[in-house]
């Protein structure tokens, strides 16, 4: 599956100049940025998709994400030392990220789309959001707890559509 940032469609590949990125390219980006991303057209040099976590493993695998789009220079900004900003300025992700997953952290959603990927997919997408805003626990006794928190009850209400769906099958 492909996703044409030009026009957003989910039934077929569609290609564009624009960009067209393989979905599995796609949701670990995505995860990270339902959690831990915004979009800024405010800053100088023009507008961009941002991610922030604290320097350390998390935020590198968020850059490899980014940079793993192919989109374009992946910019890195050190804040208060110990907080790691990641930049990538691209028009045609900033709109798709826009219309698709909100524009800002009280209306973000999952992409009604993301339900139509394969498994693995949607499974890096949640994997993304919970490594930012959430925590997965595993006990010796087998049970599971994932917790996660967000500013956007839309958000939550299509992460626990999802679950509901297939519930732990989709986990694994």
């Amino acid at each position: 599956r492909h996703l044409n940032l030009a026009t957003p469609k989910w039934q077929q590949p569609i290609e564009h100049p624009a960009a067209t990125l393989d979905v599995d390219a796609l949701a670990p980006f995505l995860g990270y940025w339902l959690a831990e991303g915004w979009l800024d057209r405010d800053k100088p040099g023009g507008s961009g998709v941002w991610l922030c976590q604290k320097a350390g493993p998390l935020a590198q695998t968020m850059r490899a994400s980014l940079e793993a789009l192919g989109l374009g220079k992946i910019k890195t900004y050190a804040k208060r030392g110990e907080i790691q900003e990641y930049c990538l300025r691209h028009r045609g992700l900033m709109q798709w990220l826009r219309q698709e997953g909100g524009d800002s952290a009280r209306t973000k959603r999952i992409p009604s789309g993301v339900f139509d990927w394969p498994a693995s997919a949607q499974r890096a997408v949640f994997e993304g959001m919970v490594a930012g805003d959430g925590h997965d626990q595993r006990f010796a006794s087998g049970k599971r707890v994932i917790t996660y928190a967000s500013r956007s009850e839309q958000l939550i209400d299509d992460l626990q559509r999802r679950l509901d769906d297939d519930e732990l099958d989709f986990l694994e």
